[in-house]
């Protein structure tokens, strides 16, 4: 079942291209209810269709322009961890957005 929806999700990207690494570690999943369960949910699923379909580049930055959420970082630490995007310091991930926020408070 997690199979098939996974690779409805997929489409062309199933077996070819970057997100081969993420849909196959999904597959393969030890407990598969738990990734039904988190495909249930529409953020998840948008992320996957977004990223499926081009609208959402494979890159840091594209994600750094993104609304931060608890399903869009667990997202890119999935891709983090299969090898989809490189590694990256949490810290400085942060940095930008705290500076943001400083900067908009001395504006003030």
């Amino acid at each position: 079942m997690v199979h098939d929806r996974l690779r409805a999700l997929a489409g062309d990207t199933w077996d070819e291209g970057e997100l081969v690494p993420m849909w196959q570690h999904l597959a393969e999943a030890s407990e598969p209810q738990s990734i039904l369960t988190w495909l249930s949910r529409p953020e998840p699923e948008a992320l996957l269709r977004r990223v499926g379909d081009g609208t959402l580049q494979l890159s840091h930055e594209a994600f750094d322009r993104e609304e931060r959420t608890k399903p869009l970082d667990h997202f890119r630490d999935l891709l983090v961890a299969t090898g989809v995007l490189p590694a990256r310091d949490p810290g400085f991930e942060r940095l930008g957005p705290w500076l943001d926020s400083v900067l908009a408070d001395v504006a003030v």
